[in-house]
């Protein structure tokens, strides 16, 4: 008799550790876990990066990935990559000064952003342009806001995996009693 109520347990707490896991896994923000965002880089650097990292062709991008993580991660594709290079990197500084991201990667971003630099600016200057260019007020200003404001598609989800899980801890509630 107590072995099967031992067994009801483990079941028990196995499907909940499951349910558990899929809500993670469908709905992140249920539960924030410390250290997921390894990257040194605040939203409009990440955002920033990002569309520069979008003017590379793909081979240095997954090129870039390598040298960033050690070889450790195996992109799928291009996404991935960028993914992953954006969450290694300590800095946007540190990602920038790679050899890999030639000064008229850089030049073009800028160009593209509107920033209006010499066209015979080395590097580093167009480095600390680019900082410069993130770190303007109005774009703090934007980062805020946009922190404030949720994604409706991920309360949506949200919501739908929560009452998903509540039915789910209900029914097998159910079926124990049974």
């Amino acid at each position: 008799m107590a072995r099967r109520e031992g067994r009801r347990e483990t079941r028990k707490r196995f499907r909940l550790q499951l349910l558990r896991w899929l809500l993670a896994r469908l709905c992140p923000s249920a539960f924030p876990r410390p250290g997921v965002n390894m990257s040194g880089l605040n939203k409009i650097e990440l955002e920033g990066c990002r569309d520069l990292l979008g003017l590379m062709e793909t081979s240095e991008i997954l090129a870039l990935c390598d040298t960033i993580t050690n070889r450790l991660v195996q992109p799928q594709d291009r996404q991935d990559a960028i993914r992953a290079v954006l969450a290694y990197s300590q800095s946007a500084e540190e990602l920038l000064k790679r050899k890999k991201v030639y000064r008229e990667i850089i030049f073009k971003y800028l160009a593209m952003k509107g920033v209006i630099v010499p066209p015979a600016s080395e590097k580093h200057n167009l480095i600390q342009y680019a900082k410069n260019h993130w770190n303007k007020p109005e774009l703090k200003v934007m980062e805020e806001t946009l922190e404030k404001v949720p994604n409706t598609e991920d309360i949506i989800l949200c919501e739908q995996v929560k009452m998903t899980f509540i039915f789910l801890k209900f029914l097998y509630n159910l079926k124990m009693m049974e």
